[in-house]
């Protein structure tokens, strides 16, 4: 009876959470910078469901620090983040090996990132290890209409492929509480072109670097992960570097 009603309760929850995710549906270019997880993997044929919001690093920074012409005489500065919505389904694939789906829910059909985790140990030790490879691709628009002085466009299209490789560190104290360190690495290839205009395509890649630490708390068949704290660093294409710090929430609830 108690399991029933935590799983109305929770079902709510990601409910809530989900409709109240669609306050932030936008159409920019960006990044998924989240994790959500841990060095643990789901039993075999277990499903979780995690509804999350997540600050997304923007794929214009990467190439400017102005959403503008930065020869104008008031450049504006590109926003680093775009506050964005996601959904991921995580399902246990074998004893030590899980599958995992993501998507930004602001432009679901252009974007998405697969996952395979494989853990290092076994989960019996408290401290345990896992890698997990991704790859993932997103497209989009940035930037601004125009130019301050309305003379002239500077909104640019955006596709992105690019694949990282997570490295996930899990402390687990008893099976409420765990915290997970990740330092990854990953690689962009992009291609981009200028918005209302016929230009050819152009290609530019690079990398980034980043640490994500992530507590998790798990009542039952939810786990919460909040708040998820990450730092990125980045090359820019017309600038220097970049490093920017990101916030992740994320509420799940596992099934058979």
């Amino acid at each position: 009876m108690f399991e029933f009603r935590l799983l109305l309760q929770s079902r709510r929850l990601l409910e809530l959470l989900l409709l109240s995710l669609l306050l932030f549906l936008g159409a920019c270019a960006t990044i998924d910078s989240s994790m959500l997880e841990t060095a643990e993997t789901l039993p075999q044929g277990k499903i979780r469901i995690t509804g999350y919001t997540t600050s997304a690093l923007m794929i214009h920074s990467m190439f400017s620090d102005y959403l503008n012409d930065p020869d104008n005489p008031d450049p504006q500065e590109s926003d680093g983040t775009a506050s964005t919505p996601g959904l991921k389904l995580n399902y246990g694939l074998l004893d030590h090996a899980e599958l995992s789906f993501s998507s930004n829910l602001s432009s679901p059909m252009n974007n998405g990132r697969l996952s395979l985790k494989y853990a290092l140990n076994q989960p019996v030790e408290k401290f345990r290890f896992a890698i997990m490879p991704s790859i993932y691709y997103n497209s989009g628009e940035d930037g601004m209409e125009t130019n301050p002085g309305g003379t002239s466009e500077y909104r640019m299209l955006y596709k992105v492929l690019g694949g990282e490789l997570p490295l996930l560190i899990t402390y687990r104290r008893e099976d409420v509480f765990a915290i997970t360190l990740c330092p990854k690495i990953a690689y962009n290839r992009f291609l981009y072109r200028r918005a209302g205009g016929n230009s050819n395509w152009e290609t530019y890649e690079s990398y980034l670097a980043g640490l994500v630490a992530s507590p998790s708390f798990k009542f039952g068949i939810v786990t919460i992960t909040a708040p998820e704290l990450g730092i990125f660093y980045y090359p820019v294409k017309e600038g220097d570097y970049h490093i920017q710090p990101t916030l992740t929430f994320g509420v799940g609830l596992e099934f058979r």
